[in-house]
């Protein structure tokens, strides 16, 4: 996701059954007193997203990472929603007499 000009502090990350949701606001730079500007442009944004999973997800596992504007969340499905291999036994056969 991306996220310019928002701090990875002031970032809100919630999961609920199988939605995240994102939100965060953007705090605008203060102007220094020393510095004289003719021109200044203040983006305030705001963000928030809510994504739904179609399978349910480990809320306790879920990861998140924020470096130069981007924003890497990682969600990992629950033990129960992994797909599980079932190993096939030989029954043995049975001989009618």
């Amino acid at each position: 996701m991306v996220v310019p000009g928002i701090a990875p502090e002031e970032i809100e990350l919630t999961v609920v059954g199988r939605t995240l949701q994102v939100k965060a606001d953007a705090t605008p730079e203060a102007p220094s007193a020393d510095v004289r500007k003719h021109v200044r442009e203040y983006a305030v944004s705001r963000v928030a997203r809510r994504i739904e999973f179609p399978l349910p997800v480990d809320a306790d596992a879920v990861t998140a990472h924020g470096a130069n504007g981007i924003l890497t969340i990682r969600v990992p499905k629950t033990a129960a929603a992994q797909p599980k291999k079932i190993s096939i036994s030989t029954a043995p056969q049975i001989v009618a007499e």
